[in-house]
């Protein structure tokens, strides 16, 4: 059994910055909020969190992935010490471009401090289909953080 803290380690210290979702392979370099990105009723809330990471299946750039509920993670960062999550919200679809407003499935916003194989709870993925996930997290005041970062730019 891997542990989460050795899981985060090893990620940290490979410098691991990219996930995916079957064949894509969007990064999180998400570290600022950005008012026009974070969305919301907490728009440009000036989250002391940001997505440093994201995996799928514990991969940071799988080609394929044989199960039809594939599991994200995240490692945060943050401005100020002991901040922690208080929710999540991802969206997938099938180009960076569609993030803004997801094809595929948004999870809306859950309270949670999960952030280790959360379960994608979209419809089936289809093979040979490319698709690309972001994910923002809230702070304990409620301020989103900006959202992870497909390739070639923002999600929306």
């Amino acid at each position: 059994m891997i542990s989460r803290r050795h899981l985060l380690a090893t990620a940290a210290a490979s410098g691991a910055t990219t996930a995916a979702l079957s064949l894509s392979a969007p990064t999180a370099a998400a570290t600022a909020v950005d008012p026009a990105s974070a969305g919301g009723d907490q728009a440009g809330g000036g989250s002391v969190l940001h997505v440093a990471s994201t995996t799928t299946e514990y991969a940071d750039r799988p080609i394929g992935l044989d199960t039809p509920h594939p599991r994200f993670s995240w490692q945060l960062g943050a401005s100020a010490p002991d901040q922690l999550q208080h929710a999540y919200q991802i969206r997938v679809a099938t180009t960076p471009g569609r993030l803004a407003d997801p094809d595929v499935w948004d999870s809306g916003r859950r309270t949670s401090r999960q952030s280790l194989l959360v379960p994608f709870e979209g419809p089936t993925p289809q093979p040979g289909t490319r698709y690309h996930w972001s994910v923002r997290v809230w702070d304990g005041a409620g301020r989103p953080s900006a959202w992870s970062e497909p390739p070639g730019g923002r999600p929306g």
